[in-house]
């Protein structure tokens, strides 16, 4: 983003603070109506209230003093001297809210830190009462581990605006979030960090306060003595008097904090509680033994839809080899209920020294993906007004095309949908539409293996989510929202009450009804998933994925005669595609007609890569008992599938359904096993495919579907 000016970030800073004023519902509605306001200055007015990413509106990120000292826009220069007692030393930090600076108090004959107030808040009356207050609850606190705040001040200054500061206990040292660029901590270190930051939040809460944003940026470490120190009272709230209107020391009834390390309470607009500061000291523990944050997204609301939507990684699933008992210190932090996590600072630090077992409940059923993401929107004030938002046409062209490419899920056509989808997001990182089509395609990409399936999958849900933040009545977001819980190993049972609250919302959008059926099928339901293909055709008829889709579902449901039918119809509508002809092809192979489906097996080679064919061919020559033949085909397939990683040709499901009706059942628990360790979410599939009827009380297979959840 453009360098601001001194000039346009003080008007960034007005508008900002009129904004504040307006109800979240209304901000963007007002922010469009003034039409003064630049596009860049309502993007960094748009930042701000939204919560960057590190939190900046809340915080003064800490610059290097060699960097402090390269700007030209510093309220205060080393000399300056403020109420004749604090002496400028050197600018240690600047942030959205103001500066901070080391300082020399000549009363007290010691270093202290002085912290500027933007005008944008010192000049409102409440914001100073409140501030005041927040400085009367600090004060309570005494420890080692809280970094001291000693008071406010008004400076008057002739000639110049008046200046309101703060000052506060003066440390030399690193943030923990500097820190760990160099790497994650032993556990040695994290056990002395752990036992520091537990008493500081216990003194905090001894003193009825909750922080409200713990974070590794708010964690100094400090080197005379070396300890590390809880910073930052500026969101903290007095539980005493319960202050849920407070202004606080930055935004006025907002929700606050920093997205990563925020409690899922916190995001859904809740009071914070004490405990709310414990699920921050796990997010903090995690950051510092791994080197990453539990929950990580391209964006704040990828964040927090994460937070809301999904339950915390185990510890150990980042750091396998680590002492069990800093993972379920970390669990118990990180429960989605405060009612479940530890009490306090000194009860995690009894689960890590192992005298107390921990209180983590995981799994839990948390709430549904579409209504996340909903709150989210709401909770940041990220719902746009119901206005269209018109693409220029330059992007409505590459979206059209990528709509194109995505009807035809090749490797070839979905890499080419989301070079096109990029395209018209990137000439206008407004078009929703366009995200939600990116999610789409990144969403078939991970399920068709044709890029590393988590990697695909998190920038699917990142670009939904991005979509929402867009426009929330955006259907294709929601359905792949569902989507990519469908595919999710252990929590595939929760898609479907996301994808019914997808259809409920946009019954009208045929590739909701598709995904769900496809769902549907995969399960066993399949009544119902051929109701919902029926229901996609009806809404587009032309659609080659619809199309397919219920002859997929007819084909599992084993309902062969109309199998047949809708196969031969889907060659009719596109007869070029190698899709076609391999399914009708696998449809003559069931209904006994060998010769007319080897032909279709030789017409399906003229349009496409021919090694996708061979599975067909292998269940085609077993099907005519010919099975020698069939097992030299298979152990070809299987050697390149086992050979190549991503992007493959062959599905997991496809391999074993070939081993399957050879009736190969160790060759089908493995293929399935070895496609679960790559992320291939096609074994999931494994339950309904037809090929593994004859098999299915293998006990590989029995075992492998069993922990599947079947």
């Amino acid at each position: 983003m453009e360098r601001l000016t001194a000039k346009t970030w003080e008007h960034v800073k007005s508008v900002f603070g009129r904004a504040l004023s307006v109800s979240i519902p209304r901000r963007a509605l007002w922010l469009d109506d003034l039409s003064s306001i630049s596009g860049a200055t309502r993007g960094e007015v748009l930042n701000l209230l939204a919560n960057a990413e590190q939190g900046e509106i809340f915080e003064f990120s800490l610059l290097s003093p060699a960097k402090a000292e390269e700007s030209d826009q510093s309220q205060l220069a080393a000399g300056d001297c403020l109420l004749d007692r604090f002496e400028i030393q050197r600018l240690l930090g600047r942030g959205g809210m103001g500066e901070v600076y080391a300082a020399w108090d000549r009363e007290i004959g010691g270093p202290v830190a002085v912290k500027i107030v933007g005008a944008l808040f010192a000049n409102r009356v409440e914001f100073r009462k409140q501030v005041r207050h927040e400085i009367q609850i600090a004060r309570r606190i005494q420890h080692p581990n809280v970094c001291r705040v000693f008071d406010i001040h008004r400076a008057e200054r002739p000639g110049n605006p008046p200046l309101t500061f703060l000052t506060m206990e003066l440390l030399d040292g690193c943030s923990l979030h500097e820190r760990l660029t160099a790497g994650p901590f032993t556990t040695t270190e994290a056990a002395r960090l752990a036992a520091d930051v537990a008493a500081g939040i216990d003194a905090i809460h001894a003193a009825g306060i909750v922080h409200r944003d713990l974070k590794s940026g708010n964690i100094m470490l400090a080197e005379r003595p070396a300890r590390a120190v809880i910073l930052d009272f500026g969101l903290s709230r007095d539980l005493e008097r319960n202050l849920l209107d407070s202004l606080s020391m930055f935004a006025s009834k907002a929700v606050v904090g920093t997205p990563a390390f925020m409690a899922p309470e916190q995001l859904r607009g809740e009071a914070a509680t004490s405990r709310s500061d414990i699920y921050a000291l796990g997010v903090i523990l995690f950051h510092a033994l791994t080197g990453r944050l539990p929950f990580e997204g391209q964006t704040p609301l990828a964040i927090a839809l994460r937070r809301l939507s999904e339950d915390a990684p185990r510890l150990r699933t980042a750091a396998p080899g680590i002492d069990i008992r800093w993972d379920r210190a970390i669990a118990s932090c990180l429960e989605y209920s405060p009612d479940h996590r530890p009490p306090s600072g000194s009860s995690v630090i009894e689960i890590i020294e192992g005298r107390s077992g921990g209180t983590a409940r995981m799994p839990r059923r948390p709430i549904a993906v579409g209504a996340a993401a909903t709150l989210v929107l709401a909770t940041f004030g990220l719902i746009t007004a119901n206005r269209p938002h018109v693409p220029p046409a330059a992007a409505q062209v590459r979206f059209q095309k990528a709509q194109e490419f995505a009807h035809r899920r090749t490797n070839e056509n979905i890499t080419a949908a989301i070079s096109e989808y990029q395209g018209a997001v990137t000439l206008d990182p407004g078009f929703a539409a366009a995200w939600a089509g990116l999610a789409e395609a990144y969403a078939a990409a991970a399920n068709f293996m044709y890029l590393e399936p988590r990697e695909a999958r998190s920038k699917a849900l990142d670009s939904a989510t991005r979509a929402l933040s867009l426009d929330s009545r955006v259907p294709l977001a929601h359905g792949v929202l569902a989507s990519i819980r469908s595919i999710d190993f252990e929590r595939w049972r929760e898609a479907d009450a996301l994808f019914r609250r997808a259809i409920s919302a946009h019954s009208g959008d045929p590739r909701i009804h598709d995904a769900y059926s496809g769902y549907l099928g995969r399960i066993g339901r399949h009544e119902e998933s051929i109701r919902e293909a029926r229901a996609a055709i009806a809404l587009d008829p032309a659609s080659l994925n619809s199309n397919m889709r219920l002859a997929t579902e007819l084909f599992r449901a084993g309902r062969m005669g109309e199998y047949l039918v809708q196969a031969r119809e889907v060659v009719r509508m596109q007869p070029l595609e190698q899709v076609g002809h391999l399914t009708l092809a696998r449809a003559l192979e069931w209904n006994r007609d060998f010769a007319a489906a080897d032909r279709e097996l030789a017409k399906a080679r003229l349009y496409g890569p021919s090694e996708i064919v061979e599975p067909y061919q292998v269940t085609l020559l077993s099907a005519q008992d010919r099975p020698a033949e069939a097992t030299g085909i298979a152990a070809r397939v299987r050697k390149e599938w086992e050979e190549t990683l991503v992007p493959v040709r062959i599905e997991a499901n496809q391999l074993a359904g070939m081993y399957g009706s050879l009736g190969l059942g160790d060759e089908v628990a493995a293929v399935l096993e070895t496609g679960y360790v790559r992320g291939d979410t096609t074994v999931l599939a494994a339950f309904t495919n037809p090929y593994l009827r004859t098999v299915k009380q293998h006990p590989g297979v029995q075992s492998f579907l069993k922990r599947l959840g079947y």
